[in-house]
């Protein structure tokens, strides 16, 4: 609820009352209006003394109030006068009403108010009657509607309390100083809720240009970023030949658009993984380097091994060629050959182990011996032939295989 209204002129304290609670006043009541609206009263002898109204008057503003929506609460002055800003709060957020106090009694008529009013209602059929059904639905706080307000009017009327206000003019000037100290403090009220206004919107102001120039600065970054984002795809767009790639660059490039600080996330990201990916490739080719200096080194000690051995098997060659060129004969030319071949055999392993059987004859390296030879060839110099024929064959097939782990 944000909105009140009566038929009635109200004091204006009550005015600033109502604009504290954040309410707004409406100026009628409309057939279709279904926002609850908060409708407020006084009693007849109230209105009299306060207003210029007259009681046809009067009755208009009480049937206006009848006719309005039950759902709009009605609630007297006075009644709203005893409220504080919590119990106010809970009518206008449209919670249970709130109580009042046990003691809380409607005010009481002056003797020459209520003789006027009683009058009054006397003249205007239907005037008393339309105040008691209002009190009927109105908010009473757990209290009891006015409904003897005929018989208040009546105990006020005496002769001696009449009397009393004829004579005493200085109780009627109380009363206008008491009237004229409310109105002194609600010009009081009305000045500092000026104030007040006056204040919030000089906030208003400075929020409104602190808005502006926030507004300006965030045109301004965005009109960098469309530039930025032009000059992107423009650089993109001459780079790349890939219809997929131009079309993800655009993607991405809206979504730089929409944060430039989750850009600058991804390029801090892309650069650590970029020197991530630099230092691991400089640790492989580091290793690289050095695991091909290691194989140059093993394939250098090697060659320079093979040689070292194909010397000493040449060394062997002659020695047993000048064995067998002295040697007649043919068991101790067996035997200085099987010993030769042996020695050959254990520089083959120290070369490339996996290359020579490890039997103590190895066949690739077994001389062919004819024992038969001897026998049937009497002439000890074709034997001799034989052997070193044999012998030849078997140094053959040795340097072949030494050529062959060089080349492997």
């Amino acid at each position: 609820m944000s909105h009140w209204f009566s038929p009635f002129p109200l004091l204006e304290i009550v005015v600033v009352q109502l604009e504290q609670a954040g309410l707004e006043p409406v100026t009628e009541l409309s057939e279709e209006q279904e926002e609850p609206v908060l409708l407020l009263y006084d009693p007849p002898d109230r209105l009299l003394a306060t207003t210029d109204l007259e009681g046809s008057a009067l009755l208009d503003g009480y049937r206006t109030l009848l006719a309005a929506p039950a759902t709009s609460p009605r609630l007297t002055v006075w009644r709203l006068a005893a409220l504080d800003a919590g119990q106010l709060g809970k009518i206008l957020s449209g919670d249970s009403p709130p109580g009042l106090s046990a003691d809380l009694s409607p005010p009481e008529p002056e003797p020459l108010a209520a003789l006027v009013t009683a009058a009054v209602c006397r003249s205007v059929p239907g005037l008393l009657d339309a105040y008691l059904d209002i009190e009927l639905q109105a908010l009473l706080g757990g209290g009891e509607p006015d409904s003897a307000y005929v018989r208040r009017l009546q105990s006020r009327i005496s002769s001696e309390g009449l009397l009393r206000a004829w004579r005493s003019p200085g109780a009627l000037a109380h009363q206008v100083a008491d009237l004229r100290e409310q109105l002194v403090q609600s010009n009081g009220l009305l000045e500092d809720n000026q104030k007040a206004l006056a204040e919030a919107n000089r906030k208003l102001e400075q929020q409104d240009t602190s808005l502006r120039e926030a507004w300006e600065g965030a045109e301004l970054t965005l009109l960098h970023l469309h530039q930025v984002q032009e000059e992107l795809e423009s650089y993109f767009l001459r780079l790349s030949t890939n219809e997929k790639l131009v079309a993800s660059q655009a993607e991405a490039l809206q979504q730089a658009e929409a944060t430039a600080q989750e850009q600058a996330a991804r390029l801090e990201a892309l650069e650590a993984e970029v020197l991530q990916i630099s230092r691991e490739r400089d640790e492989a080719v580091h290793g690289r380097n050095q695991l091909i200096e290691a194989r140059e080194n093993q394939l250098s000690e090697a060659r320079e091994e093979a040689e070292l051995t194909l010397l000493q098997l040449h060394q062997v060659q002659e020695e047993l060629e000048h064995y067998f060129m002295r040697s007649l004969a043919s068991d101790q030319l067996v035997q200085t050959q099987f010993e030769q071949l042996q020695r050959a055999q254990r520089l083959m392993l120290r070369l490339h182990p996996a290359v020579v059987p490890t039997a103590p004859f190895p066949p690739a390296l077994a001389v062919q011996v004819l024992p038969e030879v001897a026998a049937a060839v009497p002439n000890q110099t074709l034997q001799t032939e034989a052997l070193l024929n044999t012998y030849a064959a078997s140094l053959q097939r040795a340097s072949a295989l030494l050529e062959w782990a060089k080349r492997s």
